[in-house]
């Protein structure tokens, strides 16, 4: 296309030469030493422009061993590049054996096999041949040195996907001291974490998974109330008192003021008989809102002021007093302080609002207590029943229920009460 338009220029130039040249073909005369020549403007112009194209003739022939050699190297990538299409079609459509061979093909001859030795380790790895995995893999790292951050992350999530977690590791610990704000690396060590159950490690990746927003802000929430829940139950687990409140002191404010982080730090402050520690929790925290959980917990104090404790509890109740739980540990503490009129009463009145095996078993002992024998039976028939699945209800004891007609609360009147 090109020598059509220098041609077609070069014919346009010496008509247009010609036409003005027509009345007076000019002179030209050319000395070199005793030579000379002498010729018309016309014809020097024509024998100029012949000369150029009879120069580009021959370089375009000294050219074409060149021009041949570009246009099999094309060829050869055209089929480079439709293999490697054909070999990531076969890998993702589940051929991986089919894959690699195509692949392998490709090492040998593509410019930049990077992308084919990725390839070719995960359809290895898809066949269980870790070891040519991981060949291509360090091909793909001598041939790319520069992508060796590419490199390594496919290998971690090769090895997290073959369930070699503790290889895995050690390529992202690596990968860590020499990347430490990659948020992909970020995230590949907080899956690994998870997958190990190393809640120590990963409570101190946590600042950099909020810095780098690794998980959203709801996501980010979740993990660490997770991963502190974890840490309050390792430490309860091992016995150690002293890890347990310093994990609880380490937790940021927010989470401190989590009912329910509050609620499995108290029932561990319980379980290790720190119960003058989950008082004041309990109190701390009900103050800012009620909750349940920590109020059922709250009956299970065995140490401090009960009389005072019972007294907390039933001003709860004037707020809450339909809470079943609340209402079990009014009866627990009701029992400490020795009141057991007051106790079968809140005891009734929880198993009123939701029947429990707890709730029969504290109305068996208060049955006890009061020498009513035949009813301690029924009540503690009646829990065992729930605890095998069958209903609350059994000859001899009515089952209350909501919609029976709810026992008496006492009041503040303990005259009425008997002790």
């Amino acid at each position: 296309m090109k020598w059509l338009i220098y041609a077609l220029l070069a014919l346009t130039g010496s008509v247009l030469v010609g036409l003005m040249t027509l009345p007076d073909p000019g002179y030209v005369l050319l000395g070199y030493g005793k030579y000379t020549v002498e010729t018309t403007l016309l014809t020097l112009i024509a024998a100029l422009l012949a000369a150029y194209f009879i120069f580009r003739f021959v370089m375009g022939i000294f050219r074409v061993p060149q021009r041949v050699q570009a246009w099999n190297e094309q060829q050869r990538r055209n089929r480079d590049r439709k293999r490697l299409d054909q070999g990531l079609i076969e890998l993702v459509e589940g051929n991986p054996q089919t894959a690699e061979q195509t692949l392998r093909r490709l090492t040998q001859s593509a410019d930049k096999p990077l992308i084919t030795y990725l390839a070719a380790a995960r359809a290895a790895q898809q066949q269980g041949a870790v070891e040519r995995r991981d060949q291509y893999l360090d091909l793909a790292q001598q041939t790319s040195p520069k992508a060796l951050l590419a490199v390594d992350l496919s290998r971690a999530e090769l090895q997290m996907a073959q369930g070699q977690y503790t290889e895995a590791l050690a390529t992202l610990d690596g990968l860590r001291k020499r990347y430490p704000d990659h948020t992909q690396v970020i995230k590949y060590l907080l899956n690994i974490y998870q997958q190990n159950g190393d809640w120590h490690r990963l409570k101190q990746l946590l600042p950099d998974i909020k810095r780098r927003k690794v998980v959203a802000n709801d996501a980010f929430h979740a993990l660490s109330m997770r991963v502190y829940r974890e840490l309050l139950n390792a430490s309860a687990k091992e016995r150690d008192l002293s890890a347990l409140q310093q994990h609880w002191q380490e937790l940021p404010r927010n989470l401190r003021q989590d009912s329910e982080l509050a609620t499995v730090y108290a029932g561990h402050l319980l379980e290790l008989h720190a119960d003058e520690a989950a008082e004041t929790l309990i109190r701390e925290v009900s103050s800012r809102s009620f909750d349940p959980d920590l109020a059922y917990l709250y009956g299970n104090l065995r140490s401090g002021d009960a009389a005072r404790q019972l007294e907390t509890v039933e001003g709860w109740l004037k707020q809450e007093p339909d809470d079943s739980g609340l209402l079990l540990s009014a009866a627990k503490l009701s029992m400490r302080n020795e009141l057991w009129g007051k106790a079968k009463s809140y005891v009734e009145a929880s198993i009123g609002q939701h029947p429990s095996p707890e709730s029969y078993k504290l109305l068996g002992m208060l049955c006890e207590k009061t020498e009513d024998a035949d009813t301690a039976i029924s009540a503690y028939r009646q829990g065992l029943n729930m605890l095998a699945g069958g209903s609350a209800k059994q000859p001899g004891l009515p089952a209350i229920t909501a919609d029976s007609p709810a026992p008496a609360i006492p009041g503040a009147d303990k005259a009425a009460v008997s002790k």
